[in-house]
């Protein structure tokens, strides 16, 4: 029996996938597809013989090379609607090849139009017979000028046809496979077979369950908390009243992130029909505070609402659920089409159950507690997998940037890689998403399943459209007072000084905050954060309380635990592996006492004011919160950051903070709190700036780090350059200008978009703009590896206009380094440095030669691929080097050795060096330094 699809449901993507996967069924084997994007007026092609009467038709069958379009018809109007807007579709495609500037280049004999529109049965005069009339006369139709006779005959064209809605429906109804690869097909009927094989539940009423499941979470985990901003723990809104468009970055340009993920999850992402091959799920990469959490906590409940809609029961989840919608299309962006049930998990608490040694719950069993503490059944991983291949479902996985312990972070990549692999052997439509910091190139998470966004900066326009926003939401009960921060607010955002303050939610959040409190502002991010632990300070020593007396005589001591507790966290966090870093509340305490008592106060009085400390710091300013395990902990890592670079910049006299400095300068688990440590001292005087610029210049060649293989260095000026803290110093941001450029002699750098970003902000400055410009020019005529390394900068960089020798084409160096799949003749890097080292093994060298020769095998699985014309280019995703490599490398003789192997190859093999130092850097930048820090 045919049945009626409500093909609409299945959107634009989700159509053009049905549209390939319908024709597949006659071409067979052979048909080749075309992604998202500018595909030259196809769908699909297919060069060969197509044998209608398999499908039932008896068309005559066709050779040559086809086309396959699809034309997906949103809204359905009456039969004359949809043949008029069929028919001006199809002009408009047989014009794009009709041009004489057309640059569609392969003529097909053959075009197939799919499509969803209605069209009326009625002989002659009805849609289906005028249809076709339309398309004969447009083979013949003359589309030349003059006396000169062009039409799609003369070109080429021998046959176009369509495929309409009747016809679809009858074919999807002869093809369970279609319609079980097509969620928006699938009948109640299908839905209830497929779930009959889940054990002990009946179907009938598992999705009643899980409908209850999403109600329920909707109720309770849709709030955002204003606190993360200084402000009262009840002082929360749902996420779909604050939430605010984000943009990323991807391979087309700036994008909606919320948008692109909806649009990846519309599309049916089973293997069976994932055209064309490649990654299906996504890795959402972004800066702190740059709203990765707000985002999953968003997108889940985009999807619940999606979920339940037609079938709420729940008056609290119908109203969020419409208000959800309500704000997406605040921020212009279209609802899902796709029915998915989605589960949001945070990734820190799950990392500290599984443990490094694998005694922990699997991936799997965790998913099925989450969904059972909502659940009234108990749902175990064989009922989970059921549910997976019988409904298109998404999993987001927030946080794993948090995942710092070595062991747990791979074992937590293990268990994503198993889900979705075995996602693709049960053909599961599962739309997978992971949320991380920044971490460059050298580990692109997963390449083979996973794309990767970037979440960009706002701009200016954004930041000041979300500060707006955000203050309307915070004091939508104080009109008036909503109005005075909305003044100062504009004031502050005119300033140009403010730019990159303004660059994340966060920031933007934080910068309402201090303008609630003073019209002052901070010059840069450290300034940022301090002046709002500042500001809610002087708030709470101003409410009339009886803690007041107390903030006013203790301000020292209160911040300082709070350095010390931060500090405390940080370290914890680097040498434990904790994913989430805590301190008993005892621990607090006595931290409390032993730095009263270190000031001269009596154990008796060290022990009342400590206690007063503890609930000052817990209660009333909520940086530090308590966990039910009655352990405290910064609920956001900046804040943490923000007091570990102080209790850098203050523990000890002038050499202690010199050396800590310099000990945490290149571990990245460090970066974030040495910045703000770097923005404290920039503020006390030429002596502490010089400091700073100091270790900067220096923290290459120190002997911590292996400066000769991958230089740190570039990258922490290029962030003090971004945060602006010699903005007014000439002198100092000279000095920075000149150890980023230092990168321009390779090799590549872990994050160019840093450096370009570094370098963007400096360039605001005329005489700094014509150095780096220089600078550029001079690297784009020199070795490829400078000219690369150039281009990149330049595609990632606003650093002026055309500069001599710039390459038109700058995405390929960009691209570089993303983990794709070449062809070409694999070169691994062993082999590349074994005759060199092969060469060194008599004489002096000998010892060191054989050692390294030895520890080759542990380059076997960096592999670069040679192209066509000669270029030696990386390949696949990155490799970790091998534990002998590591350890020879120890040794200062075989640091020199390699070093000078390295300087042997080739210029056009600059990219083997740069692969060794990008893997060699995934190991060396997660080794602990916290044992080197001097204490007080």
């Amino acid at each position: 029996m045919t049945h009626s699809y409500a093909l609409e449901e299945l959107g634009s993507k989700g159509f053009e996938q049905l549209a390939v996967a319908l024709a597949a069924t006659v071409t067979g084997p052979g048909i080749e597809v075309f992604g998202s994007g500018k595909d030259g007026g196809r769908e699909a092609t297919f060069t060969g013989t197509i044998n209608w009467s398999t499908a039932g038709d008896d068309d005559a069958q066709w050779t040559g090379y086809t086309v396959i379009q699809a034309k997906h018809q949103e809204h359905l109007g009456s039969t004359a609607e949809n043949l008029s807007w069929l028919k001006s579709q199809i002009l408009k495609e047989l014009a794009d090849w009709m041009r004489s500037d057309s640059k569609r280049q392969h003529i097909p004999e053959n075009v197939l139009f799919v499509t969803n529109t209605r069209l009326s049965a009625v002989a002659e005069v009805g849609g289906v017979d005028q249809i076709n009339k339309f398309l004969q006369e447009q083979l013949v139709r003359d589309h030349g000028t003059g006396s000169r006779k062009r039409t799609l005959q003369k070109l080429g064209v021998r046959r176009l046809k369509v495929w309409h809605r009747d016809y679809l429906n009858a074919v999807i109804s002869a093809n369970s496979s279609i319609r079980t690869a097509f969620p928006a097909l699938l009948t109640a009927g299908d839905v209830l077979a497929a779930l009959n094989f889940i054990p002990g539940i009946e179907p009938e009423y598992f999705r009643t369950i899980l409908l209850d499941h999403a109600q329920e979470a909707m109720r309770f985990d849709r709030w955002v908390r204003f606190d993360d901003a200084g402000d009262s723990t009840t002082d929360k809104k749902s996420v779909e009243r604050i939430m605010f468009d984000l943009h990323a970055l991807d391979a087309g340009g700036r994008i909606s992130a919320i948008a692109a993920c909806i649009e990846r999850g519309d599309a049916v992402l089973r293997n069976s029909v994932w055209f064309p091959q490649g990654p299906r799920h996504l890795v959402l990469t972004g800066a702190p505070g740059n709203g990765k959490s707000t985002l999953t906590k968003y997108l889940t409940q985009i999807y619940r609402s999606r979920f339940i809609k037609g079938h709420a029961t729940d008056a609290i989840a119908t109203s969020v659920g419409a208000d959800t919608v309500t704000s997406l299309q605040r921020n212009g962006i279209s609802p899902p089409i796709c029915q998915r049930w989605p589960l949001r998990v945070e990734l820190a608490p799950m990392a500290d159950a599984m443990g490094p040694d694998g005694g922990g719950p699997s991936l799997r069993r965790w998913l099925c507690d989450l969904i059972n503490k909502r659940s009234g059944i108990s749902i175990e991983p064989m009922t989970l997998d059921k549910w997976l291949k019988a409904w298109p479902c998404a999993l987001l996985f927030d946080g794993l940037d948090e995942v710092t312990h070595p062991k747990v972070r791979d074992r937590v990549l293990e268990e994503i890689r198993a889900l979705v692999d075995r996602a693709d052997s049960m053909d599961a439509d599962l739309f997978v998403v992971v949320t991380t910091r920044p971490t460059g190139y050298t580990e692109r998470l997963l390449p083979d399943h996973f794309d990767q966004l970037d979440l960009d900066y706002f701009t200016r326009d954004e930041a000041a459209r979300y500060g707006e926003h955000i203050i309307r939401q915070r004091f939508d009960e104080d009109p008036d007072f909503s109005t005075v921060i909305r003044d100062r607010f504009q004031l502050a955002i005119t300033d140009a000084t403010t730019d990159h303050l303004l660059t994340t939610p966060l920031q933007v959040l934080i910068l309402t905050v201090i303008l609630a409190g003073q019209p002052v502002l901070p010059k840069h991010r450290y300034q940022l954060f301090w002046t709002y632990f500042d500001v809610i300070y002087k708030r709470e020593a101003a409410k009339p309380t009886t803690f007041r007396l107390f903030f006013q005589e203790h301000k020292g001591h209160i911040t300082e635990l709070h350095e010390l507790v931060g500090n405390y966290l940080q370290i914890q966090s680097e040498t434990s592996g904790e994913i989430h870093p805590r301190l008993p509340i005892g621990d607090l305490r006595n931290l409390a006492v032993e730095r009263l008592e270190s000031t001269g106060y009596t154990p008796d009085e060290a022990k009342h004011l400590a206690e007063q400390m503890v609930r000052v710091a817990m209660q009333r300013l909520v940086l530090l919160v308590a966990d039910e395990d009655q352990t405290v902990s910064f609920d956001v890592r900046s804040f943490q950051e923000l007091m570990a670079g102080r209790a850098l910049a203050t523990q000890g006299d002038s050499d202690a903070v010199r050396h800590n400095l310099k000990a945490t300068a290149c571990s990245p688990h460090w970066r974030n709190a040495w910045l703000f440590a770097a923005g404290l001292l920039f503020t006390q005087g030429d002596t502490t700036r010089a400091l700073v610029i100091e270790v900067v210049e220096q923290c290459d060649s120190d002997g911590h780090w292996p400066g000769w293989l991958y230089p740190a260095g570039p990258e922490l000026a290029a962030q003090l350059l971004e945060d602006s803290v010699a903005a007014d110093r000439p002198n100092d941001q000279r000095r920075l200008i000149d150890v980023v450029l230092r990168c321009l002699s390779g090799p590549m750098i872990e994050d160019p978009r840093t450096v370009a970003r570094g370098l963007t902000t400096a360039a605001k400055r005329t005489a700094s703009r014509a150095t780096i410009r220089n600078a550029i020019k001079d690297a784009l005529a020199g070795t490829p590896a400078n000219h690369a390394i150039a281009a990149t900068i330049l595609y990632y960089g606003s650093l002026g206009p055309w500069i001599a020798g710039q390459p038109h084409d700058l995405r390929q160096y960009a691209d570089m380094w993303t983990g794709r799949r070449l062809e070409g003749t694999e070169v691994r890097l062993s082999a590349l440095l074994r005759p060199s080292l092969t060469a060194w093994a008599d004489g002096e060298t000998g010892t060191a030669a054989t050692r390294l020769k030895d520890a080759l095998p542990g380059l076997n699985d960096l592999v670069l691929v040679r192209d066509s014309v000669g270029n030696l280019l990386p390949v696949g995703a990155f490799k970790p080097l091998g534990a002998d490599l590591l350890d020879a490398l120890s040794d200062p003789d075989c640091e020199e050795l390699l070093s000078i192997c390295l300087g042997e190859l080739e210029p056009g093999e600059w990219t083997a060096r740069s692969l060794l130092a990008r893997s060699a850097w995934s190991i060396i930048a997660k080794k602990p330094v916290s044992q080197r820090l001097q204490s007080r």
